[in-house]
């Protein structure tokens, strides 16, 4: 497997490219996903007196579009987290959304995640190859290149997928803990948390422009951000610009980096702290993707 640059919009499967861009009837926290250029970032709330963004670092820092209303960055306001790919900055008026809670632990293995980004809209055709691995059976890029061949259907493929479309847009899907692991695209190496694309109607897996969308996490009653969508995992030699089942989405482990994202952002006076109010609750894309 092949870790490719930031991941971009949500490839779903089994769905057309219309499905899947109005608020999820689960409650995650659909409104406080937005744009940021060609890529993603999520509203985290007030503190400190001011209003606060988390993104992938290889994003940045930019004019941030929640719910058609454009919100202008606050120069000088970034910080990047832990020497990771991951970034909080300010913007410059209140989006009047509930402030987001934080994953002190992160979800275990098997667990349900809703993933949401503003990418690259998935053709909803689905494409097959038979793929020779020639003797390269780990996928290593120091070893042999698989070799692709288009079919007609799948009684010749032994994979599938979808190719990405055209045109970017705000959309969700779920998917399940797949585990633990770690990326480094060039802004540090990066704790995370993956998901493998399966052939499951409604999964998710990213593609161009998701970099700093959301994967939240229901933790009983309260949804939680458990991480910031920041790489993908591509298969050898696999055709440009396709999501293939068995793709993998990494994102940054908010509970590894939560303490730090905490020290980064003021508490406001006279509440209470973080520490008890959030605890409840394979190419590297390395340049930020603009539309």
């Amino acid at each position: 497997m092949t870790v490719a640059p930031a991941a971009q919009a949500l490839m779903v499967a089994g769905v057309d490219v219309t499905t899947n861009t109005l608020p999820p009837g689960n409650g995650a926290p659909w409104d406080h996903v937005g744009l940021i250029g060609g890529t993603t970032g999520v509203y985290l709330g007030a503190f400190g007196g001011g209003y606060w963004v988390i993104t992938a670092a290889h994003v940045g820092i930019g004019a941030l579009t929640l719910n058609n209303v454009t919100y202008t960055a606050v120069p000088g306001s970034g910080v990047q987290i832990g020497g990771a790919d991951v970034f909080v900055y300010r913007i410059d008026s209140n989006p009047g959304l509930t402030n987001l809670a934080l994953s002190a632990v992160a979800p275990g293995v098997n667990a349900a995640v809703t993933l949401i980004g503003a990418g690259v809209k998935g053709d909803a055709t689905l494409l097959n190859w038979s793929v020779n691995q020639n003797g390269n059976t780990s996928g290593a890029s120091g070893g042999a290149a698989w070799t692709w061949t288009a079919q007609p259907d799948a009684s010749g493929a032994n994979l599938s997928g979808y190719g990405w479309g055209s045109g970017k847009v705000l959309r969700w899907g779920t998917n399940a803990i797949t585990g633990t692991t770690s990326y480094n695209i060039g802004t540090g190496t990066t704790s995370a948390l993956y998901t493998t694309f399966n052939p499951i109607t409604g999964e998710a897996q990213g593609a161009a422009g998701d970099s700093g969308g959301a994967m939240f996490y229901l933790n009983g009653s309260t949804w939680e951000l458990a991480g910031i969508l920041g790489a993908i995992g591509t298969f050898n030699n696999q055709p440009g610009s396709t999501a293939v089942f068995g793709n993998i989405t990494y994102a940054a482990d908010i509970s590894v980096y939560r303490s730090a994202i905490t020290s980064a952002i003021p508490e406001p006076a006279g509440v209470v702290a973080w520490s008890g109010a959030l605890a409840a609750g394979v190419a590297l894309w390395r340049r930020r993707r603009r539309a």
